[in-house]
Parts: C-alpha cells; sequence; structure tokens
C-alpha cells in the first residue's frame, strides 16, 4: 500500500513538474534562511551559558540616578571584592578581571604575537571552567606573573616546543620606558582555547597578586575595575542586594557620599544587555536577538503562505481524481492521508537540499556575527532534530487544509468537473498572496529605513573632521615622543600630529568627573575630560567659536580649559579666564559643540584640558588625503627608527567610528538579505498561481483573442486582480512599516525623520516587481497565437 500510495504520489508531483519545482525551491531557500537564523539566535543566547557556575556568577555593577536617567557602570572599586567575600557569607569568590590587549614575544622574536588577555585574581580558574591541556597553573610559580596560554597562542608562539615554564616578553606595554625593563611573565599553563560565545573570550590568562592597597576598600577606592563575584547556590540576590548596600551605606571611613548604588547584573545577561554599563567590549543585544527570532518567523510565514497558496491550486486538478477514487470506496481518512504524503515528500527533499546548503553557509554567517559559528555534533544534532520537528510540523500542518478540503468533496460533483461549487478557494488563495506580499515590504521599508539611518550615522557632522585621520594606539613616548613627532610632520602629505589621552574612537573622554547640577541640587552632571598637547584642537579641526585655543603662551597659566558651548550653556559660564571651581580649571576658549561618543546617545559636555608635554596616550596624525596609501609604510620605517621593541599599532579614526555601529550594519544586512528573499518568494508565489491560472483558461484567451480582442486588454484581464491585491498590501503594510520604523529609531538620540519619498521608492519598486513577475507569464499567453491555444485544449 504505501509503495503504491508513493508512486502516486511521484506520479501526481511530475504531472505538475514547474509548480512543484517552484514550491520545493521556495521551501528549501526559506527552510535554509530559517536554520541560519536560527543558529545566530541559538549563538546569542548561549553566552555564557557553558560555565557550571552560570547561575551563581554575577558583574558587580554601580547605579547613579542623575534624576532622570540611570547611569551604569562597570568599574568598580578594586577593594570591594575583598570586602564582600569578607563580610557577606553568601560571597564564595571573586575576581577583578580587566580585558587587554598584549603582544608577546619568545625567544630572540622582537615583534610576537598580538593577543586578547584576561588579566586579573588567581581566583578566575575556580570561578570559570578553565581546560588544563599542560601545566599546573594553580601551583604558582614566584618572581613573574603567571601566564596560561591558550592552544591556539601555544601554536603560534612555541609550535614546536615546550612552553611551560617558558618566559616571554610583552613588547607593547605603554609603561615600559619608566620601568627600565621589558614586562616578563612565565608560562605555566596552557589551556584548551576559550568558547568564541563568551564574555570572558581570549586569548590568555594573566594572573596576577593584588597591587599594593588594592584590596583595602578605603585606601584604593580611587582605582576601579571590572569585578565579579561567585555567590553560594540558593542566595537570594534581592535581598543580598539590600544588605551589601545598606553595608556599604554605613561602611567605616567611607560614608556613601558618592550618591551610587551597587546591584549585581548575572553573567549569562551581559552580552543580551550592552545597555547596562556601555561595555564596548559587549556587542549583542537582546533587542536584536528579538529582530532575528521575527525574521525566522516571518521566513517561515512566507513560506508557508507560498505552500498552502500552490497546494490549493493545484488541488484543482485532482477534484476528478478525488471523485473516482471515493466512488471506489476510499474513505475520508485515506484521501487526507494521500494529500498529506506529498507534504511529507516535499518536505524531505526540501529539507535534505536545505541542510546542504545551511551546512554550506554556516562559515559564512559566522563571518556576518563576527565570530565563529562552529557547532559541535551534538549541537549539529539537535539542531537538525529541532529544526526538523518544527518544520516537518509547519509543513504538515500547511498541508492539512488542501487536504482536508479535498476530503469533504461530493465524488458526483467531482466526477462531473463543478469546480466552482466543490471548492472555491479564490479568497483564501488571495488573501494569503496579500500577505506575502505585505510582510515583503514591511520588511523592505524597515530595511530602507534602517539604511538611512546608518548612512546619516556614518556621514553626520560630529564637529571634528574624522577622515584622513590616522591614529596610533596608547603608548608611552618617553623622551623620544617630541623628536618622533617632528620626523612625522616631514613626511609628505601629513599636516598636524598631535598626543592625546583620547581618540575619538575611546568614547565621551579619557576621564570623567561628576558635578552638582546648579538648576537642580538633586541631580549630577557627568563631565568628559580629554587632555592632549597645544596641537589637539588643529589636528581635530575643533572650531574655536569664543576666546583663544590652547597655546604656550598659558603654560603659568592655572590649568586653562576648553569648554564647548553646550558644557558652557550647562554650567552657566558666561565669562573666559576666570578660574571654575566645577571644572577645577581656567576656561580660555568655547568651542563649537562636538559628539564625544556614540550617536545613540545625547551630546555630553566635554573639557579639553592641556598637556604641554604628554609622555604616554594615542599620537593622532592628520593628513591631507593625498598620500594616505603610502603613509602606512613610511610610518613602520620610522616606528622601527624609533622603538624598535614596540609593537605599531594604528588605526583610520574613520573606520575605528563605524565600528561603533557594526550592530546596526549587521541588522542593515540581515534584513537586506530578508527583504530580497521575502520579496522573492513573494513573486515566485505569484507566479506559481498566475501560472495555473493562465494554465487553467488557455481556452478562454484562445476565444477572446479569435473574437479580436487586443493583448493589452487580455494582460489587464488576467493580471489586474492580482495588482490589486499588491496596492491592497502596500496600503495596509505602510501604517506598520512607519511605527516599526518610528519605534526602532527612538532608541538614538540623532536619528532621520520619516519621509513618505522613502516609502513611495518602496512602493513603485514593489508593484514593478510584481508586474514583471505578471508580465512574464500573462504576456506570453496574450501573445499566443489564438489556433495554438485553442488546438492544445
Amino acid at each position: 500500500m504505501l509503495r503504491s500510495l508513493f508512486n502516486v504520489t511521484i506520479r501526481h508531483i511530475s504531472r505538475n513538474a514547474a509548480h512543484s519545482v517552484i514550491n520545493l525551491f521556495g521551501l528549501t531557500i526559506g527552510f535554509s534562511a530559517c536554520m541560519l537564523v536560527t543558529a545566530i539566535v541559538w549563538n546569542g543566547l548561549s553566552y555564557d551559558r557553558q560555565w557550571s557556575h552560570r547561575h551563581e556568577l554575577y558583574r558587580v555593577m554601580t547605579a547613579s540616578n542623575d534624576g532622570k536617567v540611570i547611569n551604569h557602570d562597570f568599574n568598580i572599586p578594586t577593594g570591594l571584592g575583598p570586602a564582600l567575600k569578607q563580610n557577606f557569607p553568601q560571597v564564595a569568590d571573586y575576581c577583578r578581571l580587566r580585558n587587554t590587549i598584549m603582544n608577546l614575544a619568545a625567544g630572540k622574536s622582537q615583534q610576537g604575537v598580538s593577543a586578547n588577555c584576561l588579566t586579573g585574581d588567581p581566583s578566575v580558574l575556580h570561578m570559570l571552567d578553565i581546560h588544563i591541556l599542560e601545566g599546573n597553573p594553580r601551583q604558582w610559580v614566584n618572581g613573574y606573573p603567571n601566564l596560561i596560554i591558550s592552544r591556539q597562542l601555544k601554536d603560534e608562539l612555541f609550535p614546536d616546543a615546550d612552553p611551560i615554564g617558558k618566559i616571554v616578553t610583552r613588547t607593547s606595554d605603554y609603561s615600559m620606558p619608566y620601568e627600565g625593563k621589558k614586562k616578563q611573565y612565565v608560562i605555566t599553563g596552557v589551556m584548551e582555547n576559550l568558547p568564541t560565545n563568551s564574555h570572558f573570550f581570549a586569548g590568555a590568562l594573566l594572573l596576577d597578586g593584588p597591587w599594593p592597597g588594592e584590596n583595602d576598600l578605603t585606601a584604593g577606592f580611587g582605582t576601579a575595575l571590572p569585578q565579579y563575584i561567585l555567590v553560594k547556590p540558593g542566595t537570594d540576590m534581592p535581598s543580598f542586594t539590600a544588605r551589601v548596600n545598606d553595608w556599604y551605606a554605613h561602611f567605616s571611613g567611607n560614608q556613601n557620599t558618592t550618591g551610587f548604588t551597587f546591584f549585581f547584573q548575572p553573567l549569562t545577561s551581559i552580552h543580551l544587555h550592552p545597555e547596562i554599563g556601555n561595555d564596548p567590549d559587549t556587542t549583542g543585544s537582546l533587542h536584536n536577538i528579538c529582530i532575528y527570532i521575527g525574521i525566522a518567523v516571518l521566513i517561515m510565514i512566507i513560506v508557508s503562505f507560498n505552500y498552502v497558496n500552490l497546494s490549493l491550486a493545484i488541488s484543482i486538478q485532482k477534484i476528478q481524481q478525488i471523485g473516482i477514487r471515493s466512488v471506489l470506496g476510499a474513505n475520508r481518512f485515506q484521501i487526507i492521508f494521500q494529500s498529506l504524503s506529498e507534504s511529507i515528500l516535499f518536505f524531505l527533499i526540501s529539507f535534505t537540499a536545505a541542510s546542504i546548503l545551511f551546512a554550506l553557509f554556516l562559515g559564512p554567517a559566522g563571518k556576518f556575527v563576527g565570530h565563529s559559528l562552529t557547532l559541535s555534533t551534538a549541537q549539529y544534532i539537535l539542531l537538525y532534530l529541532f529544526s526538523g520537528l518544527l518544520l516537518l510540523i509547519i509543513i504538515t500542518g500547511c498541508g492539512f487544509y488542501p487536504a482536508w478540503l479535498l476530503a469533504r468533496i461530493n465524488p458526483v460533483l467531482a466526477i462531473r468537473g463543478s469546480f466552482i461549487r466543490i471548492m472555491d478557494t479564490g479568497f483564501i488563495r488571495k488573501t494569503l498572496i496579500t500577505g506575502q506580499f505585505i510582510i515583503s515590504i514591511v520588511i523592505f521599508i524597515f530595511m530602507f529605513v534602517v539604511r538611512r539611518q546608518l548612512e546619516f550615522l556614518n556621514h553626520k557632522d560630529l564637529g571634528f573632521d574624522k577622515n584622513n585621520l590616522l591614529c596610533i594606539d596608547n603608548n608611552a613616548w618617553g623622551t623620544k615622543g617630541h623628536a618622533f613627532k617632528q620626523e612625522l610632520l616631514k613626511i609628505a602629505g601629513v599636516t598636524n600630529v598631535s598626543i592625546s589621552s583620547w581618540n575619538p574612537s575611546l568614547g565621551e573622554g579619557s576621564m570623567s568627573m561628576d558635578v552638582d547640577d546648579k538648576k537642580d541640587s538633586a541631580k549630577k552632571i557627568r563631565i568628559w575630560y580629554i587632555g592632549g598637547d597645544y596641537d589637539l584642537t588643529s589636528t581635530l579641526k575643533f572650531q574655536l567659536i569664543k576666546g583663544n585655543s590652547l597655546s604656550d603662551r598659558y603654560a603659568d597659566s592655572s590649568n586653562p580649559l576648553l569648554i564647548t558651548a553646550y558644557t558652557a550653556s550647562l554650567l552657566g559660564v558666561k565669562d573666559l579666564n576666570y578660574t571654575s571651581s566645577i571644572l577645577q580649571g581656567k576656561p580660555i576658549g568655547v568651542l563649537k559643540d562636538f559628539n564625544n561618543g556614540s550617536l545613540r546617545y545625547a551630546m555630553t559636555p566635554c573639557v579639553v584640558t592641556d598637556i604641554p608635554s604628554p609622555g604616554y596616550g594615542y599620537m593622532l596624525i592628520r593628513t591631507s588625503g593625498q598620500t594616505n596609501k603610502q603613509l602606512p609604510d613610511r610610518l613602520k620605517e620610522l616606528w622601527r627608527q624609533f622603538y624598535p621593541d614596540k609593537l605599531l599599532q594604528f588605526s583610520w579614526i574613520s573606520e575605528s567610528l563605524s565600528l561603533q555601529y557594526a550592530e546596526e550594519e549587521r541588522l542593515q544586512k540581515c534584513f537586506s538579505t530578508l527583504g530580497l528573499l521575502s520579496i522573492f518568494l513573494a513573486c515566485l508565489g505569484l507566479f506559481g498561481l498566475v501560472s495555473f491560472s493562465v494554465d487553467q483558461r488557455v481556452r478562454e484567451i484562445g476565444i477572446r483573442k479569435a473574437m479580436g480582442a487586443p493583448a493589452s486588454r487580455i494582460i489587464i484581464l488576467l493580471s489586474g486582480s492580482y495588482l490589486r491585491l499588491v496596492l491592497i498590501a502596500i496600503a495596509i503594510a505602510s501604517p506598520i512599516a512607519l511605527w516599526i520604523g518610528t519605534v526602532w529609531l527612538r532608541e538614538f538620540a540623532y536619528r532621520i525623520g520619516l519621509t513618505w519619498g522613502m516609502f513611495v521608492i518602496v512602493w513603485l519598486f514593489i508593484f514593478c516587481l510584481a508586474m514583471l513577475t505578471l508580465g512574464l507569464k500573462v504576456g506570453r499567453a496574450a501573445l499566443q497565437n489564438p489556433v495554438i491555444a485553442l488546438r492544445e485544449r
């Protein structure tokens, strides 16, 4: 029986080869896209869930309320962790951890290898599941900070040697010249590569004891680092948080006059909530994960609509066959099972093809999210089983409705061929087509909004010139800094050079200070400070609108400052050259406002301070733009002359600033792909339905042409109803897209305005694409010789 059923199914599919291919192609593309999106979502939700103590690990955070907005910070006084462990039995352990980029060299190598390194307390080995492959890092080696390198870093530094006990040198430490020697570390262990889907991803662990006074909460208050605590299982975190804040408010020698409170962020939520703490190293977002989930859902809705639509259309050809089977004794269950068998066969073929496409495109999808999406064998199996089960449920569910309609037919009417009286699915098919285009239009409009917003973010005037500006990473320049700067100015195309404690891609500033708001004593205003030499304003092309710029004639002045116009207005500074107790310096000039942070957030008060001869910091190099391609090579030559033991790390500021919106860039690419995919599937379904409709009306078309009807009238007759559906979809989708775009843009302090011109472009594109799809089939049928049409039918 099963063999007979299989043969009948294959025979029916082969009779409708064109529509079957359209169906299979749409299902395959939709399934593979859905599986890739599922892998991306799974990866985003899996961050830091591989640690055995994931439910007990928390990052310590502070929250300061300025009356309107709560500011979070993940840099905590270094003595807090030891104090919490000492005073609260709920705290099993603590660890101060910070991520730094280090250049490590072994043996005679001078340049070495650049690697992300987690620097912190040895307790990290108790808090995280570090798989040690070689050595015994728990056994402390005195004399050097202890270093545990990853398997990948071992292959780069010691490809053919045992690294345990070897000494590696850090060649890119900004403090190196002041110590008189390079920093050296002893390798005590080799660990398995840390997972990429983790907040703690790094190539090495540097374990070192506390600095002098670091464990003293009162004495070490001026030093702040990211800290994590491990609480005992079953700890009531709300109660624990309240007790910690009450304890700190009465802490001896502190009196907590800072106005902030502590809270504890679960480790598993850090990747999904970058807005907490404004952590630049956290690139994920629960908001975007929800968008990706919505993408997967929309893909499956479009694919499902397509399948139901084509199945309903093709079902008309089965009516006489179903009527004969009913007369011969087939019951309703057998008819439904016969129809569902086609759905299952479609599923098996399309899911197999989609699985192959998924495996092929998993690598590019990893590049899309910024790191590898390599899955283990168990994860592959689980993903395939989950996806397969979900897709089987969807496709059988979609196939059940046409099967149920066929099972309800009257066999007498079916044999007579009274199609319309048996099952009228025109309204359903039109509704599904409209639904497909509604989804496609919403996606396309939102994609257009994201793209325009991204262009706005990348091209907005920031108040300084980000183009043709190169930045050498933070370094200690020592006594050679001034000479190196002068040599740079001799390079063709270099117009300005400045050493600064800040670069535009760093954030709001190099340091900050909270001051009282004169307008409301209950509020605090956070002021950011940027320090640099006299050439900083000219190098960044800040615009002075009042007063004087920093120069050597103010060398004897009491801390000369430049403030932005926004800062002057906010703090009520009207007169210059008078010492401000709030700013702790003398404002001598007012700069045109500039954005010293991401455009996601509103402008913040900013002060530029004078550092006449900075010994360390970033070096900003302004060029004319004509010799930018040759500058890196010339810079490397000069660097080897002045700093042969250091690694040269530099970047173009414009490129670094664009990385602030990497998530929006990925979102735009994702919606561009989804938009093209959705409109492709919608047009594919439309083409299939029109093809079926035209095939059913070939005789009618031939008769109309024989009676003298022009081709244009036949084209309008056959395609008019479908074009009306597209217009209805445009009318419904536009306000939905307008609302979604408005809600998304609210996340940005600086954003574009939504205009109807953006919508009209999408309307015209969708409408023209629908006309082209219809014209491929309808135009051919309308131009066909009526004699041939009448002879074939």
